[in-house]
């Protein structure tokens, strides 16, 4: 039985979903912002407010954490303002 290209990519990215990386992967990014070029998923990405690096070749980097709602750093205590003593 031959299995179609749809088919044989739909796998790989079930695979590539199974060992989740730190950051979004390419078809993950084109898929969130509905933009191909790098160009377009920055600007998207800007307007949406999803924060990304630039790698050096110019292509947008998502931390998983940003769309997951992990941001893996522990809150940090409120600090009080001074208040005069009654």
């Amino acid at each position: 039985m031959m299995m179609s290209e749809q088919e044989i990519e739909r796998i790989a990215e079930l695979v590539a979903a199974k060992s989740l990386g730190t950051f979004l992967s390419p078809a993950e990014i084109s898929e969130l912002t509905g933009r191909r070029a790098h160009k377009l998923q920055i600007e998207t990405l800007r307007k949406q407010g999803v924060p990304f690096f630039l790698n050096a070749a110019g292509r947008p980097i998502v931390p998983r954490s940003a769309i997951d709602g992990r941001s893996g750093i522990a809150p940090q205590p409120v600090k009080k303002t001074w208040e005069p003593s009654e």
